[in-house]
C-alpha cells in the first residue's frame, strides 16, 4: 500500500511554470519527461532505479515475448549507430532497417508527433552522458556488471 500512496499525485496549489521549450534540446528533454522514456529505458528493480540513466535493461515478459528495453544513450552500446532520419524513421515505422521493434515499444503512440518533436527527442538523447551498457534481446540473459539485473549482454 505505501507504494500506491508514493505514487498518488500531489494536488496542484499554484500555477504550473511554462517548460523552457526555447531550443531544440530543452524541447526534446521536456518531451522526453512527458514521453516517459526513463520509465522503460532506465534500469530498475522492484521499482528502484539502477545506475545508467536511459540505459536500457528492463526486462519486460509478454504472453509472446520476453524483451529489454534499449540502451537509448549516445554510446556505442545504444542508438550512437543512428542518425535523426533512422530515429525518425523507427518511431514512424516501428522498425530500424530491417528490424522490427517490439510491440511492447508504444513506438505506433510515439510516431503520432510531429517531426520537429521526435527529432527535438533525439536531439537531446544525443546531449546524454554515454553509458556502456550493452542489452541485447538475441543473448541469453547474463548477470550485468553496471545494473546488478540479467538481461542480455549484461
Amino acid at each position: 500500500m505505501k507504494y500506491l500512496i508514493r505514487g498518488a499525485p500531489e494536488p496542484v496549489t499554484a500555477p504550473v511554470p511554462q517548460p523552457d521549450l526555447s531550443d531544440q534540446v530543452k524541447r526534446g528533454a521536456f518531451l522526453a519527461h512527458m514521453a516517459s522514456c526513463a520509465d522503460c529505458h532506465t534500469p530498475q528493480e522492484r521499482g528502484r532505479v539502477k545506475p545508467g540513466e536511459l540505459a536500457g535493461g528492463l526486462l519486460f515478459q509478454s504472453p509472446k515475448e520476453t524483451v529489454m528495453a534499449a540502451d537509448i544513450t549516445p554510446d556505442a552500446s545504444g542508438i550512437v549507430y543512428d542518425d535523426e532520419d533512422l530515429f525518425l524513421k523507427a518511431i514512424r515505422t516501428g522498425k530500424v532497417k530491417a528490424r522490427a521493434l517490439s510491440p511492447i515499444m508504444p513506438w505506433y503512440f510515439y510516431g503520432q508527433m510531429t517531426d520537429e518533436d521526435v527529432k527535438a527527442i533525439f536531439a537531446y538523447l544525443r546531449t546524454l552522458k554515454p553509458v556502456k551498457h550493452t542489452v541485447g534481446n538475441t543473448e541469453p540473459l547474463t548477470a550485468c556488471k553496471l545494473c546488478g539485473l540479467k538481461h542480455g549482454g549484461g
